[in-house]
């Protein structure tokens, strides 16, 4: 998303580059909410990895209610979801007892529609019809987007006084040093982490016989063990 906007604007508005808003939301079907994160053009990378895992990361700290049972549903874009730096991410969070079991789904492509587009439809609307000169008029927007419901939930990743409030870090380099890579990882839809299996286990499941456990594959490095993963 772009501002300033008005959409009682006749002509162009004479800015050389619109200052850019992005966006990533994460839809908790369980509550009926989403959390948007709002993320300020000075705040961006872009939506890489270590950005992804880190929104998801503050939205399981923030916004959890303590789940043992994770079912992720994610769409095949390999730079932001399809892996292999969430999928070490999956394993972190089970390895360290913070769910019990960790499913992550990826929709194969033609089959992308979920609850997100929806939330995401509804600040569209909103955007489209609301004068936007700050970055704290789109969180307005966006909590507006709903009213009823109260669907939409904002989450600025910074303030537009510099204070940043959700925290990027680099999960990369962290999670480099403790997994190993797995093969073909494209070849894959479903991925299963349990609690009583050995925390550094992922079953995965192949596209084309996506009803049939296939793989058993060990992630985490032999020569470590679970109580090394600490994020510090």
């Amino acid at each position: 998303m772009h501002f300033p906007s008005n959409p009682l604007q006749p002509g162009p508005m004479y800015f050389l580059t619109p200052w850019k808003c992005g966006l990533f939301g994460v839809s908790c079907e369980g509550l009926q909410k989403q959390v948007n994160f709002l993320i300020d053009e000075g705040m961006s990378s872009g939506k890489g990895n270590n950005e992804v895992i880190s929104y998801m990361h503050h939205f399981f700290t923030h916004f959890g209610v303590g789940e043992t049972d994770v079912d992720l549903h994610c769409d095949n874009c390999t730079g932001q979801n399809k892996n292999y730096f969430m999928l070490w991410y999956g394993t972190w969070r089970v390895a360290h007892k913070l769910h019990s079991t960790l499913n992550i789904h990826f929709l194969i492509a033609g089959h992308t529609k979920f609850a997100l587009d929806c939330a995401f439809g509804l600040i569209k609307q909103a955007y489209k019809s609301t004068r936007v000169s700050t970055l704290a008029d789109i969180a307005k927007v966006v909590e507006n987007s709903s009213p009823e419901c109260r669907l939409n939930i904002p989450q600025l990743v910074r303030l537009e006084d510099g204070m940043v409030l959700v925290n990027t870090f680099d999960w990369q380099a962290h999670l480099s040093l403790y997994f190993r890579k797995l093969p073909q990882i494209k070849s894959y839809q479903h991925f299963r982490y349990l609690l009583c299996r050995l925390p550094q286990s992922v079953f995965v499941n192949n596209k084309e016989t996506c009803n049939i456990l296939i793989v058993f594959c060990v992630l985490l490095l032999t020569t470590l063990m679970p109580k090394d993963l600490v994020w510090s």
